[in-house]
C-alpha cells in the first residue's frame, strides 16, 4: 500500500518521495521481504525493525543499528 501511495505522489509532484516502513518485516513473509529489502531502485526508503536477522538478506544500501537512542 505504501509503495503505491508514493507511486501517486510521484506522479502528482514529479518527485520521488521518502518511504519510511515502521517494522514492516515482522508482517511480511521471506518473498515479500526480499522485494523491499532488494527490489526497490530509484528510491529513498527507511525501514525499522526489532530483529536486527530480518536485514540479513540486504544486498545494497546501508544498515544503522540504534539502541536506547544512539547510533552504534
Amino acid at each position: 500500500m505504501k509503495l503505491g501511495e508514493a507511486q501517486i505522489l510521484r506522479a502528482h509532484t514529479g518527485e520521488e518521495p521518502v518511504i519510511l516502513l515502521d517494522d514492516v518485516m515482522s508482517e511480511l513473509d521471506e518473498s515479500r521481504q526480499d522485494y523491499i529489502l532488494n527490489h526497490i531502485r530509484s528510491r529513498q526508503v527507511f525501514i525499522t525493525c526489532c530483529d536486527p536477522t530480518a536485514v540479513l538478506r540486504l544486498c545494497e544500501g546501508r544498515t544503522f543499528h540504534i539502541e536506547g537512542g544512539k547510533l552504534l
